[in-house]
């Protein structure tokens, strides 16, 4: 995922977008907490 098509979006997909990529980061940061493994790819493959 890259912040830089930010750029490009309409207002509404924008916030849409970003609230997505936090919840991946969010939930990957737990697992790294968690596990001990980074889940970041795996949960922005799905």
């Amino acid at each position: 995922w890259d912040l830089k098509v930010l750029g490009e979006l309409p207002h509404f997909m924008k916030l849409c977008y970003l609230a997505v990529f936090n919840f991946i980061n969010e939930v990957a940061y737990l697992a790294l907490k968690k596990h001990g493994f980074d889940a970041t790819e795996i949960l922005k493959d799905e």
